[in-house]
């Protein structure tokens, strides 16, 4: 009976540990603004109603910091782009809840969101979720015309 439970404690351990890892295959199911007025701008579903390819990219995360994009059943051109532009980024995970984004261009800033990767039985058919967040609180003017107050993505585990 011990061994049951030590192994089940194990499993769950492991489970936990793997959700909280934004390493694997992703799909981008979500992404808004939030204005400092309240407003939500649901760009991604306008930028799939417009392109509907976009909905089916998938883009992987691989542990050594590469996001790797796949946009097959786009166009050339706009598969290319999308290919190419991710080519340049790096990630990294600062804690458990940082993820930090870079590129090659040392004139872009890196970007730390705050993210969180989980499992819900009713999401994604039990499949880990993962939830990427940017505040704007103190951003210049210049930096942040809309006058966002955050940016969120939300990812489904393929």
């Amino acid at each position: 009976m011990k061994k049951i439970i030590t192994i089940i404690g194990l499993f769950l351990i492991i489970a936990s540990v793997n959700a909280q890892s934004p390493v694997g295959k992703w799909k981008l199911v979500d992404g808004k603004i939030e204005t400092i007025t309240g407003k939500r701008i649901e760009f991604l579903k306008e930028d799939y109603e417009k392109e509907p390819c976009l909905a089916n990219v998938v883009y992987t995360f691989s542990a050594d910091g590469k996001i790797i994009t796949k946009a097959d059943n786009c166009a050339d051109s706009t598969r290319k782009s999308l290919e190419a532009s991710n080519l340049a980024i790096k990630w990294e995970s600062s804690g458990n809840k940082k993820i930090i984004v870079s590129t090659k261009d040392k004139d872009i800033d890196p970007v730390t969101y705050d993210f969180e990767v989980f499992i819900l039985p009713h999401l994604n058919n039990g499949k880990r979720v993962m939830n990427w967040e940017l505040k704007f609180d103190n951003d210049p003017e210049d930096r942040n015309p809309e006058r966002a107050r955050r940016l969120y993505f939300v990812y489904y585990a393929l």
